[in-house]
């Protein structure tokens, strides 16, 4: 059986935040978890197979995740009341590497924020 390294980092704000630029960057607030347990099955043989199995652990993870924190959106001041989950996996390395970016936002759909969100999952893709 194999493991995984997995790696979620969480970006969000809070009141006490800069509003401007300097709230991103090296000190911008966020939380790491590491995970070192997830075993890929014995059954997941190929890359797509792993590939397959890593998405639906995914689903099933970003479902229990919760916080009791009042996070405010990454990119403004409004309350964060959606959580968007960027993974990058290289499951061809041994041991397989995941590294999921969450990000706090008041709207991943319309908005000045959504935009910014898209802008930086653009950004991770190259």
């Amino acid at each position: 059986m194999a493991f995984i390294e997995l790696l979620v980092i969480v970006y969000g704000s809070c009141s006490r935040d800069p509003n401007d630029d300097d709230r991103f960057g090296p000190e911008q607030r966020r939380v790491e978890i590491t995970l070192n347990f997830p075993t890929i099955p014995n059954e997941a043989r190929t890359l797509a197979e792993r590939e397959e199995w890593l998405h639906l652990f995914l689903r099933g993870t970003l479902e229990d995740m919760t916080h009791n924190r009042n996070w405010q959106c990454e990119f403004c001041t409004k309350h964060a009341r959606e959580t968007y989950w960027m993974p990058n996996s290289w499951m061809h390395l041994s041991p397989p590497r995941v590294c999921c970016y969450v990000h706090n936002v008041c709207n991943t759909v319309a908005g000045p924020c959504a935009d910014q969100l898209r802008l930086a999952s653009i950004q991770l893709r190259r």
